[in-house]
């Protein structure tokens, strides 16, 4: 079930790219807190790379299940509030 996750985040991003607020090609800076070890290509490379293109964090998210991707995105659409009102 943790994976079913990732497809509301990106239906939360996403939309959020469309209205402008921000950009596929936009590098988006990934705290300490959002890193996940294991089950990340971001974690992985976090060390000697803080920014990351939000599209490539959508795509590691969903064809990789990206954690730290998951974190990141899921914090800077929001988190729970904001993906709720979107859906409702």
């Amino acid at each position: 079930m943790a994976s079913v996750c990732k497809v509301p985040i990106a239906m939360n991003i996403l939309p959020l790219v469309d209205e402008g607020k921000f950009a596929l090609n936009q590098e988006i800076e990934v705290p300490p807190r959002d890193v996940w070890a294991g089950v990340s290509n971001i974690a992985t490379r976090w060390s000697a790379q803080r920014r990351f293109p939000l599209g490539e964090m959508n795509e590691l998210m969903g064809a990789k299940s990206d954690n730290t991707a998951v974190e990141t995105l899921f914090r800077i659409g929001g988190e729970g509030a904001a993906m709720a009102a979107r859906f409702r």
